[in-house]
């Protein structure tokens, strides 16, 4: 794991200083990388790419970055792992090549010479990387399937310039950081700006499963090389529940084993939830010296899941630790998490992740396993369940089956009887309008209470890159344009897919890598260490993906077989006990804590620019049950901290 960055100038607008800048973009996210650092410049000054190291295989000095192959062809800059290194090196050098360095960075240069570009089909793994062809003057900007490793880039200037994180890229004096108003609106519903796009102006998020291509015309060209879409379409092979079993729990078992892969010792976050409890298990399988780190809240039970984790590290004898959380330490965490994220990011979560990752790396463990894909690959989460049910009594299928004037009655006559709840007042709204019913696993604002909140309907956007990317992708203030252009696209391709299905599709789309997976890079290298997720090893994605209904959820179970995997590891009190998941005592820190209740106050009378289109005292008088508007007001808190950024 490390922070690349760089920049392609093939206009020559750059006349001097170039290693300058280039030490500068190195310095914003030396946190990445503790054990070292590098530079290219290309003779020429248009190519130039950094690199900071964080060593976890290959400690030695052949292994350092950028990387340049022996003909000086190819030069890398790699931020991720390649699990199938190991079979991927014999191979090679089966066929000839000779190695300078046991890294898997080289495995990928030798990739890129034996298929080009199409060597990331090849590839099992975690990455983002910045590959310079010298021969051919092209730059190939990569980002993972699943989007585990983030990837920003610019066009701003005439220049191509990128980064692991956007701070790198506003080092540059051509780079400004020009807030989009009109993106504010979907921060409030999905947590995060969606990519490809940042909330700045021309700075961008490369999308999973996507790669870019520039050569000397300075042109950026984009590629998605990898879809779910080619998966989730298709029913598996394996209907019989015993079979599905054996299959999930054989790609279990050899993907941990894969991202175990490493020169240093290798631990996980544990919550003694099944996502991590049967990470654990499956470690212990593998090696003795497995160390697990939990965290919890001092003063506060209600979150705490320190017992069960404890319970599972004593199963597995694993050397654990543990860390209380207190608001105090929350409140100082979140001021070096905002400067961290580099846009506002919505999720609580991401202060107890800082703390459990500070933990592991005072502990000197630098890769951790963790559960995130988990959930929305197997349909986990009680939201999900919500959503099965109502699919399950025709909710979905009604919404063509009455017309506008009926609906309108129905949703008249269910008025009073949901007044009270957000939830099912979206739902109803939604299902009356023809709308998406799903639209993401985390829903702070609905589009009802938008309009509350929002003082003025925001003008369409447009932007070239997202053009490029998502043509035809309309931006409005309404939040639903985004969702129903995905949507679009899934049933272009399957039009009768499942609405199960396509919950999962939309979630690997937007939540899962822009928010979970972000969350999950940005305060684990905030600590320069590692984070690695066997859920999304890509045969076991697919697999799940694959999968009937059935064999995920139902009315009283979510993610069933993962479950029966578990089931011949775990006690049956961990496996099934109910899911509390990574959580945050909000309420309690806004209504009895010492902090956080004046951070709250201040952000109700902000009035900077980023809520001039914002009226914050409607989240204060709403009727909203008071865990949602605990995060409606952490999220608003994060936007106000982040235009103190600015």
């Amino acid at each position: 794991m490390c922070g690349i960055a760089g920049f392609y100038d093939t206009k020559k607008n750059l006349t001097d200083n170039h290693f300058a800048l280039l030490r500068g973009m190195e310095e914003a996210i030396k946190h990445r990388g503790p054990d070292g650092y590098g530079y290219w410049l290309s003779h020429d000054n248009l190519m130039g790419l950094v690199h900071r190291r964080l060593s976890i295989q290959d400690q030695s000095f052949n292994a350092r970055q950028p990387f340049h192959s022996d003909d000086n062809s190819i030069v890398i800059s790699f931020n991720g792992e390649i699990y199938n290194h190991p079979e991927l090196s014999v191979q090679f050098k089966n066929e000839g090549f000779v190695y300078k360095s046991n890294s898997d960075t080289e495995t990928l240069v030798f990739a890129y010479k034996k298929w080009g570009i199409e060597c990331l089909k090849h590839l099992n793994g975690m990455f983002a990387f910045a590959l310079f062809d010298t021969n051919k003057k092209t730059l190939f900007l990569a980002r993972d399937r699943f989007g585990i490793k983030p990837l920003y880039f610019s066009t701003q200037g005439g220049i191509i310039s990128f980064a692991s994180e956007i701070k790198a890229l506003t080092t540059l004096p051509f780079i400004k950081k020009t807030i989009i108003p009109e993106l504010i609106s979907h921060y409030l519903s999905l947590m995060i700006t969606p990519a490809p796009l940042t909330l700045f102006k021309e700075i961008y998020k490369l999308p999973a499963g996507w790669y870019a291509i520039s050569k000397l015309d300075g042109e950026l060209n984009f590629h998605q090389w990898y879809s779910p879409l080619s998966i989730i379409t298709q029913q598996t092979t394996i209907s019989d529940e015993a079979e599905a079993i054996n299959a999930l729990d054989s790609l279990l078992q050899a993907a941990v084993k894969r991202t175990m892969l490493s020169d240093r010792p290798v631990g996980a976050f544990l919550s003694g939830g099944l996502d991590s409890s049967l990470i654990v298990a499956l470690m212990n399988q593998s090696s003795s010296n497995v160390h697990t780190f939990s965290v919890g809240y001092e003063s506060w039970m209600q979150d705490n899941e320190l017992e069960h984790a404890k319970k599972v590290a004593q199963l597995f004898a694993t050397k654990h630790h543990e860390v209380l959380l207190t608001e105090q330490t929350a409140n100082a965490i979140l001021d070096k998490a905002i400067f961290h994220l580099d846009e506002p990011h919505a999720d609580p979560v991401c202060i107890p992740f800082s703390c459990v990752s500070e933990l592991a790396r005072n502990n000197s463990i630098p890769a951790i396993l963790i559960g995130e894909g988990a959930d929305e690959l197997f349909m986990g989460y009680s939201i999900y369940q919500k959503y099965h049910v109502f699919n399950s009594i025709g909710l979905s299928s009604s919404q063509q089956s009455f017309s506008s004037n009926t609906k309108k009655i129905i949703a008249a006559c269910a008025a009073p009887f949901i007044r009270k709840n957000d939830f099912y007042q979206e739902i109803m709204y939604n299902w009356e309008n023809d709308r998406a019913l799903f639209w993401t696993g985390a829903l702070p604002f609905t589009e009802l209470q938008k309009k509350q909140l929002l003082t003025k309907k925001m003008s369409e956007f447009h932007d070239p890159i997202l053009e490029k990317i998502y043509p035809g992708l309309l931006i409005t203030s309404d939040t639903h344009s985004i969702i129903e252009y995905h949507r679009k696209n899934l049933y272009s391709k399957a039009p009768n897919i499942s609405l199960e299905k396509e919950m999962c599709y939309l979630e690997l789309v937007h939540r899962l890598p822009e928010l979970l997976l972000m969350r999950a890079d940005k305060m684990s290298m905030m600590h320069g260490i590692e984070t690695r997720v066997p859920f999304l090893d890509h045969t076991i994605a697919e697999f799940a993906l694959a999968l009937p209904t059935k064999l995920k959820i139902s009315w009283s179970c979510t993610k069933y077989l993962l479950k029966k995997v578990a089931e011949r590891y775990l006690p049956k009190d961990i496996v099934y006990r109910k899911k509390q998941g990574f959580s945050v005592p909000l309420l309690h820190w806004f209504t009895k804590g010492e902090y956080f209740p004046a951070r709250i106050a201040n952000t109700l009378d902000t009035n900077g620019p980023l809520f001039s289109n914002l009226d914050p005292q409607k989240i204060a008088s709403n009727n909203t049950q008071a865990p949602t508007k605990a995060v409606q007001q952490w999220s608003l808190l994060q936007l106000s901290l982040f235009e103190k950024t600015l």
